[in-house]
């Protein structure tokens, strides 16, 4: 009986978030200004709840957060209106609504009936940032035992190829010299990967910086691409 290839792991530790903002009932502020800012770190292989990272750094972490609102709206809104220099990884993060939906089916539903309809047991209270962090930390862990595909769902600036230009597929064989060292990172939150087009054709010889997880067996986690100057 042939083996079944395993998907390669996207990151070391997942970074789950849910910001809190000033409000007042019925009664909208402008702009909202963040009070809690609430992160429990995953384990990306154990779903494992941690206090701290283990061993050697790694670029390869993601935020994840229920919803888009945290990172696309809040926490952009906030850097701007403080003028704050936003970290790189935030820049994309998980919904986990996305994978959560593959799994259970698309219908409107809050963190908390999501976490109930998981078999999981709430707790602490809801509209809390830590609460709503350690239960979504939860979520994705039992996400992750089911075997849903956590990767990058939303982001902001895409790097990718010129319209009029075709994306090549690139090659298997990498590049003999390699192309100068650039400080990018991909969307999955590591180093990017060189590669030049073998393909025949008016772009061979061209080369591009692609997704750093690419693979032969499993291509580009992420859509990051950027011709070469």
């Amino acid at each position: 009986m042939a083996s079944r290839i395993s998907p390669p792991r996207l990151f070391d530790y997942y970074v789950v978030v849910d910001f809190e903002a000033t409000c007042e009932k019925d009664a909208p502020i402008y702009p909202q200004e963040i009070i809690e800012f609430p992160a429990v770190l995953v384990h990306g292989v154990t779903g494992e709840l941690l206090s701290a990272f283990p061993g050697a750094a790694t670029d390869r972490i993601a935020v994840v957060t229920w919803g888009d609102w945290d990172c696309r709206t809040l926490l952009d809104n906030e850097c701007d209106l403080k003028n704050l220099a936003k970290p790189f990884y935030f820049e994309r993060w998980v919904n986990l609504r996305v994978p959560f939906e593959s799994v259970f089916g698309a219908k409107r539903r809050n963190l908390q009936e999501a976490v109930q309809e998981a078999g999981l047991r709430w707790d602490g209270r809801a509209h809390c940032g830590l609460d709503d962090a350690r239960n979504t930390a939860c979520l994705l862990a039992d996400l992750m035992r089911r075997g849903a595909s956590i990767s990058i769902t939303g982001m902001f600036t895409v790097l990718m190829a010129p319209k009029e230009d075709v994306v090549p597929q690139p090659s298997l064989q990498l590049m003999a010299q390699p192309l100068p060292q650039m400080s990018y990172h991909c969307f999955c939150g590591i180093p990017i990967k060189s590669d030049m087009v073998m393909t025949p054709g008016p772009m061979q010889g061209r080369c591009f910086y692609i997704c750093g997880n690419w693979t032969p067996e499993f291509g580009a986690t992420c859509p990051f691409f950027l011709w070469a100057a």
